[in-house]
């Protein structure tokens, strides 16, 4: 019966694993020159993690501790600045918890009686950024929690989500904070969950869309006008002439919601005076010696209709292309 109790409780210490997450040494200075040579130990458990911790210059740094959930943190001041003066009297610190609140703060002296470390047993992510956007790559960085604990993830079109019937692209297990996601295609809107394994709540969307490529080189290649801009590789500007260019970068007076025959369309209204439109496309990077036609469905409608109507004499609409990434036109 011993033999069997001890065998119980060795396995269980082996799967006791403790909640683990990151304390902070906030080190504060009010003149704004560094702690000039003052330092603190940092001691968990009576180990020292962080020996003579100091900052050679602003008016605050900070350094991470490592902490299991029921460690216990002391300091021990070592003060011992440049001098004399030594400047001491300029120097404080604070112990920060993994939620950023104070829960230590001193000057010029140790903190004795220890501060009892408490950790999340379940890291859920509160926020995630996805950033390092490529054509067919993107970074998701999650803010909270530390390198270890798990998570799951799933990248579903853009607008879609789990828990229905859209069905995820791309799914993944990580315990990374930066989860690389790749294989994705250009120019597409992406929307991007997560949840950690300790929990059920799903985070997100964190929406986002891949970059557009350097030019495009596959054709035949069709633009559907049904947005405005069409897609996010084209742009608007809102003045300029055929000589120079355009200018005003960014908006212009296009705008979508209208179709003629049938075909989604962006459209301008031909009404102000000396008003200068731009709707520019990305570049098409056209092969040599290969014949290639570019083909623009155009109308001239009525202002609040899809009847057809005349250009007014004081109106154009140019098409104009340029070969110089838009020094000539």
């Amino acid at each position: 019966m011993k033999k069997l109790l001890l065998t119980l409780l060795c396995v269980f210490s082996m799967f006791a694993a403790k909640a683990q997450c990151d304390y902070v040494l906030e080190m504060n200075d009010s003149w704004g020159d560094g702690w000039a040579g003052n330092s603190v130990d940092v001691l968990v458990n009576g180990d020292v993690v962080l020996d003579d911790a100091t900052f050679g210059a602003g008016f605050q740094a900070t350094l991470s501790i490592y902490v299991n959930a029921g460690d216990e943190i002391t300091t021990v001041w070592n003060g011992g600045g440049f001098g004399p003066p030594n400047y001491e009297e300029e120097t404080s610190y604070r112990i920060l918890n993994y939620l950023g609140d104070p829960v230590g703060d001193t000057a010029q002296a140790s903190i004795v009686s220890p501060i009892v470390a408490t950790c999340p047993a379940c890291w859920s992510p509160i926020a995630v950024i996805v950033g390092n956007i490529s054509t067919d790559a993107a970074d998701a960085v999650r803010l909270n929690g530390i390198s270890g604990s798990s998570f799951n993830w799933e990248v579903y079109a853009g607008g879609e989500a789990p828990g229905g019937l859209d069905v995820p692209l791309f799914t993944g297990t990580d315990s990374n904070n930066t989860i690389t996601i790749s294989g994705l295609s250009e120019v597409t809107p992406y929307s991007f969950f997560i949840e950690a394994n300790c929990d059920s709540l799903v985070q997100g969307p964190f929406d986002f869309i891949t970059a557009c490529p350097p030019a495009i080189t596959t054709f035949p290649s069709t633009t559907d006008f049904t947005l405005n801009p069409p897609t996010a590789c084209w742009t608007q500007a809102g003045n300029g002439d055929p000589t120079s260019g355009p200018t005003d970068l960014g908006s212009s007076e296009w705008s979508a919601g209208r179709s003629y025959n049938s075909l989604p369309s962006n459209r301008v209204n031909l009404y102000n005076l000396g008003t200068a439109e731009w709707l520019i496309s990305p570049t098409y990077d056209i092969p040599a010696l290969i014949a290639h036609e570019l083909v623009v469905n155009v109308a001239v409608t009525n202002y609040n209709s899809s009847a057809a109507d005349n250009m007014g004499s004081d109106d154009e609409v140019q098409l104009l292309q340029t070969t110089d990434a838009g020094v000539t036109w």
